[in-house]
């Protein structure tokens, strides 16, 4: 501990993550938990400083997810993960007119257990994670931006999210935020939704994923009566 105590008092955040992980187990007190979880906001707030480009960035693909992954407990601290979400802020807002650069694979890595942006982020996050990472990917990002402001309902992103992860072989979270962003957007999705079950095949994926939403609606009644049989 006192090892980590020195290198905290020096600024030294990464390597602090590189080793804490060497502690034994019975020596990881709360201390020890405060200074991982100080250490990691440390180095995603230098990272995400894009004052001086997105190298910083990019950079943080090789420390934040190892992180996570050695130091489960992170994605669940509400401080880490708000740091996380502003860091996420400022490398979304650097990424205008980055074209050439790979933003949406970079914020789609650093996202991960994140539930509540910054106000307009996750819009944007969806817009660069749908361009990078494909429409799929950007679903969580979308359900947060819709959640937040209604209107972003009518972005044919969305309609492309939605449906593309209705019609795959998606389970758990990923299928309930289709189907809870499909409920939420229903008014400006409706028609897109039906014509896609018109399309579908029998038995498909996506019939057995949209039916229970479009099938009490006005409309389609064959292929209704054809694809949705419960």
């Amino acid at each position: 501990m006192k090892e980590l105590q020195a290198l905290a008092a020096h600024g030294s955040w990464r390597e602090l993550l590189a080793t804490a992980v060497e502690v034994r187990p019975s020596a990881r007190d709360a201390d020890w938990r405060k200074l991982v979880v100080s250490a990691a906001v440390h180095v995603v707030n230098a990272g995400s400083d894009t004052t001086s480009g997105l190298a910083s960035a990019e950079e943080l693909l090789g420390v934040v997810p190892p992180a996570e992954a050695m130091y489960g407990f992170l994605r669940d601290d509400a401080g880490y993960l708000d740091a996380k979400a502003r860091g996420v802020q400022r490398i979304a807002a650097a990424c205008d007119g980055q074209e050439g650069l790979d933003c949406g694979r970079i914020l789609l890595a650093l996202s991960a257990g994140i539930q509540r942006f910054p106000r307009g982020t996750a819009r944007r996050v969806a817009q660069l994670v749908d361009r990078d990472a494909g429409e799929k990917e950007a679903l969580h990002f979308w359900r947060a931006a819709v959640t937040e402001q209604h209107e972003v309902c009518k972005e044919p992103a969305v309609e492309r999210a939605v449906i593309s992860v209705l019609a795959s072989d998606a389970v758990g979270v990923p299928l309930e935020e289709a189907l809870n962003t499909a409920r939420t957007c229903f008014v400006q999705l409706e028609s897109a939704l039906l014509a896609a079950l018109i399309e579908a095949d029998d038995g498909s994926a996506y019939a057995r994923n949209a039916c229970p939403l479009v099938k009490s609606r006005p409309g389609g009644t064959i292929a209704k009566k054809k694809k949705c049989h419960s």
